[in-house]
């Protein structure tokens, strides 16, 4: 959990909410949203290997490889 006080601006582009995880997923990509961008964003996975990331779900898939791309 992050402490409150360490938040200033907490912004959440789309997707759905699960709250037993305390997670949002799902697109991210809205017309008025192509200028921005994020300083720091948290990205969790079910599995790191060699040959890359993994998830078991594949809208979030898509989100953290546009996220990871800059778009």
């Amino acid at each position: 959990m992050v402490p409150v006080q360490a938040l200033r601006d907490l912004f959440v582009l789309g997707g759905g909410c699960r709250t037993t995880a305390l997670v949002t997923i799902g697109p991210i990509r809205f017309p008025d949203t192509s200028g921005v961008s994020a300083d720091t964003a948290l990205i969790a996975v079910g599995g790191v290997s060699a040959s890359g990331l993994s998830v078991s779900n594949i809208p979030e898939a898509q989100m953290i490889q546009e996220m990871m791309d800059g778009r």
